[in-house]
């Protein structure tokens, strides 16, 4: 909830660790990446109370509060290259389907999973 006394910008979070791991053999590559964000400390009451019997985003503070330790998501990729101008890519991001949000009222994507060709010219 909003805080006078915080010092934290509102709708920015205090923690962010970003790991990326990848590993090429021959002609293939295998990447996994993490990213945690710690919980957003410091957002506008409006969000959280209803105001003269309106909600802004209803259900905002009861999702809020069952996500208090922030969020951790994973994404991976193996990638096949052919040759130096093409390659095959498959793309899983959110890769445990974690329900998330990075702001409030903006869930973000379950999990996804990308084919890829690349060509360089």
């Amino acid at each position: 909830m909003e805080n006078p006394e915080n010092t934290i910008l509102k709708y920015r979070n205090r923690h962010m660790l970003k790991i990326d791991f990848q590993l090429d053999y021959k002609k293939w590559a295998i990447g996994l990446s993490t990213r945690y964000t710690s919980l957003m400390e410091n957002v506008d009451d409006v969000f959280m109370q209803p105001i003269a019997n309106t909600e802004i985003l209803p259900g905002y503070g009861d999702y809020r509060n069952a996500r208090m330790t922030g969020d951790l998501v994973f994404d991976c990729r193996l990638a096949y290259n052919f040759n130096n101008k093409y390659k095959l890519s498959i793309l899983a991001n959110n890769l445990l389907n974690k329900e998330y949000s990075n702001r409030p009222g903006n869930v973000m994507p379950p999990r996804t999973l990308l084919w890829q060709f690349s060509a360089n010219f």
